[in-house]
């Protein structure tokens, strides 16, 4: 079928949105009714959805033995509905949320917009990324789209978790099939991401809100992450959970709650899922 731009826009963003929604949902089931959605938290629920989704993706390998479109997309049908009902019945407060002013929004847009700008430029640069991307990540995601239900007998599957490849076939299930777009975009959503989860915490926490733009601004001017970023690797993943997961232990320090500890062990549970050094930086914090 031929599609127009708009349309062909709209087909690429689709997974990255559904996983959105289930986030919030993952995210809101521990509110109670007087507690609020924080921009930290929306931050937060975009990569916690992105490591759900890769999850259902996981469980139709192991129910379907292989990766099965209609499956995982009832499977995802199934965790939102429990999800939902569970937040619905016992009453949760999922759409009361912090009151942000235009004027705020205006000013998180002036960071994010630029640093937007300047990676996209980058990853469009090396659609393919660098050599772990498209060497170990792409490899992996291939061979689990492609391989049918032989995907158990690639021995190198076995020495990564497998969080960015499941979420890039996440993404191909979706949209309709293999596309280097869906792996750019991750890469780009993560860079956004963990700039966006530093500025909110900060924002949040301090006094003088303009030191959470400045940490974003500094952040994104240093080339190191500039560089593993666009090169869409698995490191800004490992970056972004073990960021989240600190935010949210300190938080949990600062005021303990059922919220910020739900929260928190789901950051961990997904560093872990990313790769080695996540196990072990999630060890270490657990």
């Amino acid at each position: 079928p031929y599609f127009t731009c708009k349309e062909e826009e709209m087909i690429y963003c689709t997974p990255f949105f559904l996983s959105f929604l289930l986030g919030m949902l993952a995210i809101s089931l521990c509110h109670k009714k007087e507690d609020f959605l924080t921009l930290t938290d929306f931050f937060a629920a975009a990569g916690v959805g992105v490591g759900l989704t890769a999850q259902i993706v996981f469980c139709s390998l192991l129910v379907y033995g292989k990766v099965f479109p209609v499956g995982i997309m009832m499977l995802f049908a199934l965790a939102f509905l429990v999800l939902f009902g569970i937040s619905f019945f016992k009453r949760k407060a999922i759409v009361r949320c912090q009151a942000i002013t235009l004027r705020e929004l205006m000013r998180i847009g002036i960071v994010l917009l630029p640093v937007l700008f300047y990676v996209s430029l980058l990853t469009f640069q090396r659609p393919y990324g660098g050599w772990d991307a498209w060497g170990l990540w792409g490899t992996h995601a291939n061979f689990l789209f492609r391989s049918g239900t032989h995907w158990a007998e690639d021995p190198s599957l076995m020495h990564h978790p497998w969080l960015l490849p499941l979420s890039i076939v996440w993404g191909w299930t979706v949209s309709g099939g293999e596309n280097a777009l869906i792996s750019m975009a991750t890469a780009i959503l993560f860079t956004l991401l963990t700039i966006g989860l530093l500025v909110a915490a900060l924002w949040e926490s301090l006094k003088n809100r303009w030191m959470g733009y400045l940490a974003g601004l500094f952040l994104f001017s240093i080339p190191f992450f500039v560089y593993h970023a666009t090169s869409q690797y698995a490191d800004i993943l490992v970056g972004y959970y073990f960021l989240g997961a600190v935010i949210y232990f300190l938080k949990n320090l600062q005021a303990p709650s059922s919220k910020n500890t739900y929260i928190l062990s789901l950051f961990l549970g997904l560093l872990s899922f990313v790769k080695l050094e996540g196990m072990v930086l999630a060890a270490t914090m657990a």
